[in-house]
């Protein structure tokens, strides 16, 4: 998935760059758009799959340090490339940035176990259409003026999606993000690890693997993110 995801960027990317007008621009930068959303959570999940339950913290906390640090990195960088070099570069460097991580991934990467999983494909839609209908409403709320009809509407329409998201997740058997685990003792993420697809919920990261035993023991935990669902009433 990560070597896919920077395939995908690295295409956009090169698309873009070679765009001959403005909306192959647009339909490039999606594309490396969602090369980007394959890239980081696989980075992540592969992160907590190579470090055992006690290291895992630090981990995610390099990982994360790391994800923000290279956003401000890509902003000098791109500004720089703006100044010295063609607007047509901006999209070009990524693609050698790209070539060059995937040689690195291919060769440095550990190769981790697959987990099956089902895919919450009714969750993702409505998440990711609530999602943009509140962003809609943001990014259209400071011209059209936060109490017109486009705006009201933006944000009336994400809260029935939001709504409609966390109803499917309470009764879906795989959910996306299952809603109730962070009310349950010991599933709230962060508790013990990183809760991720590769590494389940908390309770099943412990840092010790005979409170580990334990804790699968007595309850199971759904395929979904981060699901656990107690087997006990």
């Amino acid at each position: 998935m990560l070597l896919a995801g920077l395939g995908v960027f690295a295409a956009g990317c090169l698309a873009a760059a070679l765009a001959p007008d403005v909306v192959t621009l647009i339909a490039a930068r999606a594309l490396s758009g969602a090369g980007a959303a394959m890239v980081m959570p696989a980075s992540l999940a592969i992160t907590v799959g190579v470090y055992p339950p006690a290291e895992r913290g630090a981990a995610v906390a390099a990982w994360t340090a790391a994800t923000g640090a290279a956003g401000v990195i890509g902003n000098l960088g791109g500004g720089l490339v703006m100044q010295y070099l063609p607007w047509r570069a901006l999209f070009g460097v990524p693609v050698l940035l790209a070539a060059a991580l995937a040689a690195l991934v291919a060769v440095m990467v550990p190769r981790v176990p697959r987990h099956p999983a089902a895919l919450d494909l009714a969750g993702t839609v409505l998440l990711t259409a609530a999602s943009v209908a509140l962003l809609t409403g943001i990014i259209e709320g400071p011209e059209a003026g936060w109490g017109s009809g486009l705006v009201v509407t933006a944000f009336g329409v994400a809260a029935v999606l939001f709504a409609g998201f966390v109803a499917h997740q309470l009764r879906a058997s795989a959910p996306l993000l299952d809603p109730g685990c962070s009310r349950r003792r010991g599933c709230a993420p962060g508790r013990s690890a990183w809760p991720s697809p590769s590494s389940g919920c908390s309770r099943c990261s412990s840092s010790t693997p005979a409170s580990s035993r334990r804790s699968r023991a007595s309850h199971r935990c759904s395929p979904g993110w981060p699901s656990c669902r107690s087997s006990s009433p």
